[in-house]
């Protein structure tokens, strides 16, 4: 069984990740994806993902153990 505090990270990794994905197209769209800024945001977001993959891969482990 997931953690509580597992699901709230979880929770708020995916708002942000979407957050950061409104923002990141709005950037785009009004820069251009090349401009420096929205590389960072494509940045962040990646980093956000892989953190959000990891605490996945964490999990999906131990609910296998649990069963």
């Amino acid at each position: 069984m997931q953690q509580p505090l597992d699901r709230d990270i979880g929770r708020k990794l995916i708002e942000d990740i979407e957050q950061l994905r409104f923002q990141l197209v709005e950037k785009g769209m009004q820069y251009g994806f090349l401009h420096p800024s929205v590389q960072q945001d494509s940045r962040d977001l990646d980093k956000l993902l892989l953190q959000f993959y990891k605490l996945e891969q964490a999990v999906v482990p131990l609910e296998a153990k649990q069963k």
